[in-house]
């Protein structure tokens, strides 16, 4: 049996972004949005849980997979963690979200998953 299917998952951690960003969900998921249209993706649904703190988890999911952010109110930073498959392009999500938050520090992970003409 052939599995043709495959995918590109990028992580980043973003330390010091701009004062406040990481306190305000529904703005955060206005750029989040806007980022996953112009790389030619689709939502399906944007959900935000704020804790106590003010800070939020954000995920977003969609037709080709997911985005999601995890802030840290307290020093400004967050972990973004976006996965797609098909002909989207995660990076052009990763990069406007960082151009969005605006951080000092970046540190980014790429993993290629799946199989593009594998036999298992």
């Amino acid at each position: 049996m052939k599995y043709l299917f495959s995918g590109t998952h990028i992580i980043c951690d973003l330390y010091g972004t701009r004062e406040g960003l990481c306190l305000n969900g529904n703005i955060c998921k206005l750029a989040v949005e806007k980022a996953i249209h112009n790389a030619g993706a689709h939502v399906i649904e944007t959900i935000i849980y704020t804790f106590d703190s003010g800070g939020f988890t954000l995920l977003s999911l969609l037709k080709e997979s997911h985005v999601s952010i995890h802030t840290y109110p307290e020093s400004n930073s967050l972990f973004v963690d976006v996965f797609t498959c098909g002909s989207t392009n995660p990076q052009k999500i990763i990069n406007e979200l960082i151009t969005y938050f605006q951080p000092n520090k970046c540190v980014t992970k790429k993993i290629s998953r799946g199989a593009k003409k594998t036999s298992f």
